[in-house]
């Protein structure tokens, strides 16, 4: 600025001498320590060359309003874009509040999962006792079959305890097999006989006597359970179907035929079939076995063993016996 006034002094000051009216000065004189030196010098000389300074400077401030207007312009457009940004970040303070209720909607799914996890990890607990419980069961099975323990004698316990009426033992259904020994606690059956005896059968020729004593004890029940025997007659006390042997040796007038069967008393008929020997004399004994099979046989029937001689009335003496029966199916 001083320099632009010192060279407008020394422009009045050469004009005041006569000095040409055209002053200019060379770009950069009016800037730095060295413009007034030259324009001293200049106007010393007469030639003062200002103009062009005032251009370039005119110049400079009209390539920085491109400039200034250029900033403007950004920040003109800086001010839409922050309109922009704000219309963003509202929206996105909606949306904020919009998920706010679906945030709470899934902290109580959370919640609500907490609650079903506990419930689960309880039902999880009491399941381990529960498989330690099962194990501890089978393992005591598995050691009970691997020792042959009773079973049957356990479960006739139980059966016991819930009812004492055997009609209400539980039925298993169904065929059943065993890779093993089968050991059962009981079954319904009678074994017993005579031996050493002299008594006589009166008979009448073709007719059926029962083979007994005077005193009505001829046979001896030695293993009885579900039978009862009483004056020579055996009675079976439960329904069903039952298998046995019996045989007899007996001494006869030589050649004559001798049969033998068992009678069912209270039905009034043979059960099964007859067998039958040839006597060989008051001195041989003569043996003969007869298969038993009862069928159907009602609780409380009644049944005695028969002899006859098919040939003459010819009585039989009987020297020994033995038999047994047992409970085979209903």
């Amino acid at each position: 600025m001083r320099n632009l006034l010192f060279a407008a002094v020394m422009l009045m000051s050469a004009v005041a001498y006569g000095q040409p009216d055209t002053l200019q000065l060379v770009g950069g004189g009016l800037s730095g320590g060295d413009s007034r030196k030259v324009a001293y010098e200049k106007i010393n000389d007469n030639d003062i060359w200002l103009s062009d300074s005032i251009d370039a400077v005119g110049s400079i401030g009209s390539d920085n309003a491109d400039s200034i207007a250029v900033h403007l312009g950004r920040l003109d457009n800086g001010v839409d874009s922050l309109a922009a940004h704000d219309t963003k970040i509202n929206t996105n303070i909606q949306s904020a509040a919009d998920n706010a209720d679906s945030v709470a909607v899934h902290l109580g799914r959370l919640d609500e999962g907490v609650d079903s996890l506990a419930v689960h990890l309880g039902r999880l607990d009491d399941g381990v006792d529960s498989t330690a419980v099962h194990d501890g069961k089978i393992n005591t099975n598995i050691s009970d079959i691997e020792t042959n323990t009773d079973k049957l004698v356990l479960f006739d316990t139980a059966y016991v305890a819930l009812s004492a009426d055997s009609a209400t033992i539980p039925i298993m259904v169904g065929n059943t097999r065993s890779l093993g020994m089968f050991r059962q606690a009981n079954i319904w059956h009678m074994f017993g006989g005579f031996e050493d005896s002299a008594a006589v059968i009166s008979i009448t020729e073709d007719q059926y006597s029962m083979v007994t004593n005077a005193a009505g004890d001829l046979w001896k029940g030695i293993e009885v359970d579900g039978f009862s025997m009483s004056g020579d007659t055996m009675t079976i006390d439960n329904a069903g179907d039952y298998i046995g042997s019996v045989s007899i040796t007996f001494t006869c007038t030589n050649s004559n035929v001798c049969r033998f069967h068992v009678y069912n008393v209270t039905d009034a008929a043979e059960e099964g079939f007859a067998v039958g020997a040839t006597g060989d004399g008051a001195s041989d004994y003569v043996t003969v076995t007869k298969p038993l099979y009862f069928e159907n046989v009602s609780a409380g029937d009644e049944f005695v063993l028969r002899c006859t001689n098919v040939d003459a009335s010819n009585d039989i003496t009987v020297r020994f016996g033995a038999y047994f029966l047992t409970y085979l199916h209903d």
